[in-house]
């Protein structure tokens, strides 16, 4: 009898982001953590069968705790090259070194080697 568990992930590449961030608010320790919101303003979005621009109006609410362990709450809109509109959220877990989080803050590039990052898409369209 085949085992009903999945024991293998089948996927296909289907892009990458690259997401232009305006203001950064801080807002600081609250109660559940810190908290940083971001302002999306661009970017775009390329694969081998889907090409688009970000939409300005985006926003990632980053949550961190104590531990260093972060969470993004991103939402997004990509309109592809033929116009159609993809709302694009994730959430994910990053975790780093108190060094390699203020090089991140800092904005400046870290390799992705350098720290633990993973995150789940979700795609909706009505194309």
């Amino acid at each position: 009898m085949p085992n009903p568990i999945p024991t293998k992930l089948n996927y296909e590449y289907l892009g990458s982001l690259d997401i232009e961030a305006g203001e950064s608010l801080m807002l600081g320790e609250l109660r559940a953590g810190w908290r940083r919101y971001d302002v999306l303003v661009g970017g775009t979005f390329r694969g081998p069968g889907i090409n688009g621009q970000i939409q300005a109006g985006g926003s990632d609410l980053l949550h961190r705790h104590s531990d260093m362990t972060t969470h993004p709450h991103v939402r997004l809109v990509v309109k592809t090259d033929d116009d159609a509109l993809i709302l694009v959220t994730y959430e994910g877990i990053r975790f780093t070194s108190a060094e390699i989080n203020e090089r991140l803050l800092s904005g400046e590039h870290v390799p992705f080697t350098e720290y633990y990052l993973r995150v789940a898409p979700f795609f909706q369209t009505s194309s």
